[in-house]
């Protein structure tokens, strides 16, 4: 049986030994409450803080900014949800979202708007980026929010958040930025003033351990409640484990972003070229020249439905994941690829690669090499 390829890093990848050695540790040496005042409950508090300091290091932000979260999703929350009262009280009952976003930014934004806000939402050009001109003219005196991700969890291209932060910043408008998929995958420079989302798991961390970076002067209501943790942000007992797993995780894809970036540059032209020379049919969905993040890749395959495809690629021995989401049984098209209005056919028949630092030209290879048998058992029929 041929050893599986694992070519799904963008929904989660695999615990780092720095991450699992940082967890190992703290759970043998801090098994207390962090709350608790007892020795136990102090050395838990430290190997926390520890943590904050560490992940905060990465992140290029001050600690006292890292709130510690379930997940990213629970962090886009957090953001969005944390801030609707402050909007509601000053009259600005307006959020300028990109119609891009992950659903853990959508749909707290849908909630919001059955309670009275309004969407409105940001024009995409086909390659995938917003019109930065086009979006900054639909902000009047009724915007409060805006969020844009970073990198787009689908197809990778990276949006334009610095330029973005600063016509927010200049309209007096709350940004948040969720920057899961940037993290680890391009260089790290956040934007200016922004709430911004990240997690652990996607850059070999654990899973089930996130975090919400607040700049100072930005003001959220708590989305969990009954305790005081988390300065009184965010309620319930850390994972203090997954913290420092977390802050290992960062640390170790901060010093390889340069390393991984031009690893993941040479497996795209080693993909493209053999797919061009063995699976001619693959397209890439999103135009080569258009500003990415290494080693996460859209594609679509004419005549072949995603979902099928990837049931037969795991028999095969390949991870890849659709580039749509199933609800309640049916498969819905990407909200993504929509947005970029391409037709009925691509919509159906696209999924997503992702690589990491782990991923080899082996790799590659083999996958290629799996779907043109794929091919030619379709071509016979």
């Amino acid at each position: 049986m041929p050893r599986r390829v694992y070519l799904d890093h963008a929904a989660s990848s695999p615990l780092l030994p720095e991450a699992a050695e940082a967890m190992s540790r703290v759970q043998a040496t801090a098994a207390g409450n962090p709350s608790s005042l007892h020795s136990e409950g102090r050395r838990a508090r430290r190997a926390l803080e520890d943590a904050r300091e560490t992940l905060a290091e990465a992140l290029k932000c001050p600690s006292k900014q890292v709130i510690f979260t379930g997940s990213a999703t629970e962090a886009n929350n957090a953001a969005i949800l944390g801030v609707a009262p402050f909007l509601e009280a000053a009259g600005r009952r307006t959020l300028l979202l990109s119609p891009i976003e992950h659903p853990s930014v959508l749909e707290p934004a849908r909630r919001l708007e059955r309670r009275g806000f309004v969407l409105r939402w940001m024009p995409v050009l086909q390659s995938g980026i917003i019109d930065l001109e086009a979006a900054a003219a639909l902000i009047d005196d009724s915007v409060g929010f805006s969020a844009l991700m970073w990198v787009n969890n689908e197809i990778g291209t990276e949006q334009p958040v610095r330029a973005w932060a600063e016509v927010c910043r200049q309209a007096g408008v709350v940004f948040h930025c969720d920057g899961v998929q940037a993290l680890g995958k391009l260089p790290w420079d956040p934007p200016e003033g922004a709430t911004l989302a990240v997690s652990a798991h996607k850059i070999g961390g654990p899973r089930g351990v996130g975090a919400l970076i607040v700049p100072a002067g930005v003001r959220l209501e708590p989305l969990l409640l009954g305790g005081s943790q988390e300065r009184g942000r965010r309620a319930g007992t850390e994972n203090v484990a997954g913290a420092a797993g977390f802050a290992a995780a960062a640390t170790a894809a901060r010093e390889r972003e340069s390393s991984r970036s031009a690893h993941l540059v040479a497996l795209e032209r080693l993909l493209r070229a053999r797919l061009a020379e063995k699976v001619p049919r693959i397209a890439f969905n999103v135009p080569e020249g258009a500003p990415r993040a290494p080693g996460l890749w859209n594609l679509h395959w004419p005549g072949h439905y995603g979902e099928t495809l990837l049931i037969r690629l795991d028999l095969e021995g390949v991870a890849v994941s659709l580039g749509s989401a199933c609800s309640s049984g049916a498969v819905e098209p990407s909200h993504v690829l929509a947005a970029l209005q391409v037709d009925r056919e691509t919509l159906f028949s696209s999924f997503r690669v992702s690589a990491c630092h782990g991923t080899t030209e082996e790799d590659i290879e083999q996958f290629v090499a799996v779907l043109a048998r794929l091919g030619q058992e379709d071509a016979r029929g």
